[in-house]
């Protein structure tokens, strides 16, 4: 039975960031214009407001289920910036800490998800900037206008 349980876990989590990269696939691929006549310009389109509660919400179920991978990435990035030893046992501990962070900013990202607000965690999903920077945390509750 709690195998079940845990599949139909990991099987939700994969969906719901599978959709994740839906959001920037439209910014990534579109083509960029330039116009010589500013006033003829069109308006850039804002996000809706269901698009920004939509991925924050996605956003704190990535970081909830995948916070876990900050400790490799701590480990990884403290050896390579110092030395192995120090990278096993610093970097575990700085591993544990960001989980623990990234665990704690997803639960109240997705308790307050219908608030439109600024992503705390940078960089914004586990997984970007894996090898390069460490995770740092922002102010909560700016709102995203």
């Amino acid at each position: 039975m709690k195998f079940n349980k845990t599949i139909a876990h990991a099987l939700l989590a994969c969906i719901f960031l599978s959709f994740s990269g839906l959001s920037h696939a439209t910014e990534a691929n579109a083509p960029e214009m330039i116009y010589v006549d500013e006033e003829n310009a069109p308006e850039m389109a804002e996000d809706s407001y269901g698009s920004k509660v939509g991925e924050k919400a996605l956003r704190s179920l990535a970081n909830i289920t995948l916070g876990v991978i900050e400790v490799p990435k701590n480990i990884i990035i403290v050896s390579n910036r110092t030395n192995l030893l120090y990278g096993l046992t610093g970097g575990t501990g700085l591993g544990i800490l960001n989980t623990a962070g990234r665990i704690s900013v997803g639960l109240l990202d997705l308790l307050t998800f219908p608030l439109a607000t600024q992503p705390i965690a940078q960089p914004v999903y586990p997984w970007d900037k894996y090898l390069d920077v460490y995770t740092s945390y922002n102010d909560m509750f700016v709102l995203d206008y």
